[in-house]
């Protein structure tokens, strides 16, 4: 069975020792759409994406993806199907540069075993910080970056895990100034236009208003 949504919650509850996060929740998403999903802290928001990221596990209802019921049971399920989670806290290695932290744990493999292909990497990193239209060098160390910068390698390396089809950002412009959120906007757009799905967690009424 195939449907034109992408995704589909239906039902999604979850308990934490006997307190509800959350009482059968549904959304929908379609390829290429940008959802937001807005609340105060501690209404959920970031819960349902972490069940559907496959941080934590429902305690009730159906995840359907692409009409297939599935069970999403960790993060590398999710990101078999395509589905990225960036959070609040950046997932990152400040030690290492920019391309190695896009493919980390996919790093290109060198002539010899054991040994990594680092003019291939670069060169992957470099051709996607330009379709991005992200200017920072591929070979520059992560901690040398702008929270806004980590921000970004953080969305490309979340495109890039399994051909991702829907990318959940939590509350991405928290540290953010005006001219970075609307760049963060300008890469949301570019996601759209290929066809990922965004869901965009904020508590911020005048960033998802029309």
């Amino acid at each position: 069975m195939t449907d034109n949504f992408r995704v589909r919650l239906q039902g999604i509850s979850k308990s934490f020792g006997g307190v509800d996060a959350l009482s059968d929740v549904s959304l929908e998403v379609r390829p290429g759409e940008i959802h937001a999903i807005v609340g105060e802290n501690g209404a959920g928001k970031s819960t349902l994406m972490k069940i559907l990221s496959g941080a934590y596990t429902k305690s009730s209802g159906t995840v359907l993806f692409q009409g297939r019921e599935v069970e999403l049971g960790d993060a590398q399920a999710a990101h078999e199907l395509g589905v990225s989670m960036i959070y609040q806290e950046l997932e990152n290695v400040p030690k290492l540069s920019v391309a190695e932290n896009i493919f980390l744990g996919r790093l290109p493999g060198g002539r010899l075993p054991g040994f990594v292909d680092f003019k291939q990497l670069h060169a992957d990193a470099d051709r996607l910080l330009q379709e991005y239209s992200v200017d920072i060098r591929s070979k520059a160390r992560l901690s040398r970056l702008t929270t806004a910068q980590q921000q970004f390698v953080e969305i490309i390396k979340a495109v890039t895990v399994k051909n991702a089809k829907i990318v959940i950002m939590d509350e991405p412009t928290s540290s953010l100034t005006k001219e970075e959120t609307d760049k963060l906007f300008e890469i949301i757009r570019e996601l759209k236009k290929r066809g990922i799905s965004v869901v965009y967690i904020s508590h911020r009424l005048d960033e998802v208003s029309p």
